[in-house]
């Protein structure tokens, strides 16, 4: 796991934790991610376009998010994190339709999200290219295509299916600077070792110093954020 994966995952993990249950789905899951965090504590089925890398282990499903193959109310909780800035702008209220569709008790959306975050990940192009580094075929050249979408955007579409509050999620200098310093060569051996000290709190270790600690990485999360996470916790 890298660091800019764990600072997105811990605040999610909580919000799963929280909603009891006992199923999750994570849309969009790629090769990481729920399904491997949470192994023996839920029943997390991984959704992802792609195929895995062993895509005949249980618990993995390759599947379009915006045609679900599953019942209504399937699982407990549904998560898509980091997945709807990937999908084409007029394709996401469908996709946001088929997640609150599958969900029982909680729907966990998080991506980044707004014109502010758009512009830090420009930069990091920027630097990228005047490295003569390629970022053809990534997650950052997807990023550039789609654009983001607004917050309000969202939380709109969601509001229809629950209760819904918004989780900030990483202040955007601080997320600037870990991807800059998870893309030079000199300083990623740092952010690496940051990683491997801080990913324990995942698994409830260490929480009253390591959690703390990954906050500061956050930007304590205050201030204009990168990422915007919604939930919607269905009647």
């Amino acid at each position: 796991m890298m660091l800019n994966q764990l600072v997105r995952y811990e605040p999610v993990l909580r919000l799963v934790r929280e909603a009891g249950g006992e199923t999750v789905l994570e849309v969009g899951a790629g090769p990481e991610g729920l399904l491997r965090l949470l192994d023996g504590e839920l029943r997390v089925t991984a959704v992802d376009v792609a195929s895995f890398e062993s895509a005949d282990e249980e618990g993995r499903v390759v599947a379009d998010a915006r045609a679900l193959p599953f019942p209504d109310e399937s699982f407990d909780v549904v998560v898509a994190l980091d997945m709807l800035e990937h999908v084409a702008a007029e394709d996401r209220p469908r996709v946001l339709d088929e997640l609150a569709r599958t969900a029982r008790r909680r729907l966990v959306v998080g991506c980044p999200a707004g014109a502010a975050a758009l512009e830090v990940d420009r930069r990091l192009a920027r630097m990228l290219d005047r490295r003569g580094e390629t970022y053809a075929g990534s997650w950052l050249e997807e990023h550039l295509a789609h654009g983001f979408p607004e917050r309000d955007e969202i939380v709109e579409a969601l509001r229809r299916h629950g209760v819904v509050r918004v989780v900030p999620n990483e202040n955007l200098r601080a997320h600037e600077l870990l991807m800059r310093g998870e893309m030079t060569r000199r300083t990623r051996p740092v952010v690496d070792l940051v990683e491997r000290a801080l990913e324990p709190v995942l698994h409830g270790r260490g929480r009253g110093w390591r959690s703390p600690l990954l906050a500061l990485v956050r930007g304590l999360d205050r201030g204009a954020v990168y990422r915007t996470i919604v939930v919607a916790d269905r009647p």
